[in-house]
C-alpha cells in the first residue's frame, strides 16, 4: 500500500521529471563531445 501511495504522489511530476532527464542527457552528450570521448565509450541512458 505504501508503494502505491508513493507512486500516486509522483505521477503529477512525471512530465517535469522527463523534461529534466532529457535536459540532463543532452548536457552529458555535450560534455562527452567536448571531452572527445569515443562513441563506444559514451554513457548509455536507455
Amino acid at each position: 500500500h505504501r508503494e502505491w501511495l508513493k507512486a500516486q504522489a509522483v505521477f503529477p511530476r512525471l512530465p517535469e521529471i522527463k523534461k529534466n532527464l532529457v535536459a540532463l542527457e543532452k548536457r552529458v552528450a555535450e560534455l562527452e563531445r567536448i571531452l572527445g570521448r569515443p562513441e563506444n565509450e559514451k554513457s548509455e541512458f536507455r
